[in-house]
C-alpha cells in the first residue's frame, strides 16, 4: 500500500526518513531479511558500506542546497551517484563496495550552443555503478487505483522500464528531461520539443480473478500542444495499440480496453511529486526509470561544470529562459532524487504531502 506523510516541509521529510538508511545497524537487520544466506561478516560490511553510501549522499545534497547553478549540478551528481550505490549494495547480496569503480559514463567535450544538446555516452559494462544501477533499478513506483472483485484498493506498482542495456547508445540532455513529469510546462517554454511524459488526470483499472479478466480506462491531456497530441495518436500503433480511442475533445483523448487475463499492457506510469499520474512515451533506448534519468542528466551537467566552465558559465548568461529551466531541474532533483531512493529502499511508494 502506498505510504502518504504529512508535513510542513516535503523535501526535508523526505530526507529524514531516507537518513534511516544512513545508519549501518538500521541496515543491516534489512539485510537480515531480505537476504538470509549472507555469512554474519559479510553482511555488516555490507550494511556499513551501503550506509556511509547514502550517508555521503545525503551531505552532498545538503551542500548542493546552498550552491548556485554555476556548481550545482557537481555536487547533485556525487550525492545521486552515491545515492544510487547505496540502493544497489541493499539490492544486490552480490555486490560490495569495491565493485563500485567508475560511475559508467563518458562526457561530451564538443562546443554546444543550447544546454540540451550535451549528451553522454554509455560504457562497456564493468565495475561501475551504471551497469549495476541499469540491471537493479530501472523501474519506477508509482500509486495506481484499482478496483480488484469490486474492493477498491490504492496499491503501490513498480512499474518495469524496457531501455536496451547494450553499451554505447548517447543521452541527450534535453530528452533526458523531456520524460520528468515535474519538467512537461519548462520543456514546451524552453522550445525544447515537446514532453514524452502526458498527465492522466483520470484513470481506471478493474481486475476480476473468477473467471480471470480486466479492463482499463485512461484520459491523456495533451495540453493543446500538436506535437504531443500528434506523439499520443502515433502511440495508436505501439504502446496503445490494443486500446480503444473514445472521447477526443479539448485537450483530452480516452482510451479503454478490456483483457481475458488479469493484466494489461499500457504505457509506463509515473508520479510526480504531487502523487499525479502521468505516463512515458519515450522511445525505447529511453525508456529509463526516473533515478537512471536523474543519474544519466546530473552526469552531463557535471562533466561541463568539470571540465568546460567556461562554456557553462556562458550558456547561463547566454540564454536566460535555458537557465531559467536548469534552476528548475535541479531543485527539482534535490527534492526527487531522496523519494525515488526511499521507495527503492522501503520497496513501497512514499508521498509526501504539505499538512493543511
Amino acid at each position: 500500500m502506498p505510504t502518504t506523510i504529512a508535513t510542513e516541509n516535503p523535501g526535508k521529510d523526505v530526507c529524514r526518513y531516507l537518513r534511516h538508511w544512513a545508519n549501518p545497524r538500521y541496515v543491516d537487520a534489512a539485510l537480515l531479511t531480505r537476504h538470509t544466506r549472507l555469512a554474519k561478516d559479510q553482511r555488516r560490511r555490507k550494511g556499513r558500506a551501503a550506509a556511509l553510501s547514502i550517508l555521503q549522499g545525503l551531505e552532498f545534497l545538503e551542500s548542493a542546497a546552498t550552491a548556485s547553478p554555476l556548481t550545482k549540478p557537481l555536487p547533485l551528481f556525487y550525492a545521486v551517484e552515491n545515492i544510487v550505490k547505496g540502493i544497489a549494495l541493499v539490492r544486490d547480496p552480490s555486490l560490495q563496495a569495491a565493485h563500485f569503480r567508475a560511475h559508467g559514463l563518458s562526457g561530451d567535450k564538443s562546443k554546444r550552443y543550447s544546454i540540451k544538446n550535451f549528451t553522454c555516452k554509455v560504457q562497456p559494462p564493468g565495475s561501475d555503478v551504471w551497469s549495476r544501477a541499469h540491471r537493479l533499478l530501472n523501474a519506477d513506483w508509482v500509486k495506481l487505483p484499482m478496483r480488484t472483485d469490486d474492493q477498491a484498493i490504492l496499491r503501490s506498482w513498480r512499474s518495469d522500464c524496457d531501455a536496451p542495456s547494450l553499451a554505447g547508445p548517447t543521452m541527450k540532455f534535453g530528452d533526458l528531461v523531456r520524460s520528468l513529469p515535474e519538467m512537461t510546462r519548462d520543456v514546451v517554454v524552453a522550445h525544447w520539443g515537446y514532453p514524452y511524459i502526458v498527465h492522466v488526470p483520470s484513470f481506471a483499472y478493474a481486475v476480476t480473478t473468477d473467471p480471470p479478466s480486466a479492463s482499463m480506462s485512461f484520459r491523456l491531456r495533451h495540453a493543446h500542444d500538436s506535437a504531443t497530441r500528434k506523439m499520443i495518436v502515433s502511440a495508436e500503433k505501439g504502446a496503445l495499440r490494443t486500446f480503444v480511442r473514445g472521447i477526443d475533445t479539448l485537450d483530452v483523448i480516452g482510451y479503454s480496453t478490456t483483457s481475458q487475463t488479469s493484466s494489461i499492457s499500457a504505457p509506463h506510469p509515473r508520479c510526480d511529486i504531487f502523487g499525479e499520474l502521468f505516463m512515458a512515451f519515450a522511445p525505447r533506448r529511453l525508456d529509463l526509470s526516473e533515478i537512471l534519468i536523474y543519474l544519466a542528466a546530473l552526469f552531463i551537467l557535471s562533466d561541463v561544470v568539470r571540465y568546460q566552465v567556461d562554456q557553462w558559465a556562458r550558456l547561463l548568461d547566454d540564454h536566460p529562459g535555458e537557465a531559467i529551466i536548469i534552476e528548475r531541474f535541479l531543485d527539482i532533483a534535490s527534492r526527487k532524487v531522496p523519494n525515488l531512493a526511499l521507495n527503492e529502499l522501503e520497496r513501497e511508494y512514499f508521498e509526501f504531502k504539505v499538512a493543511a
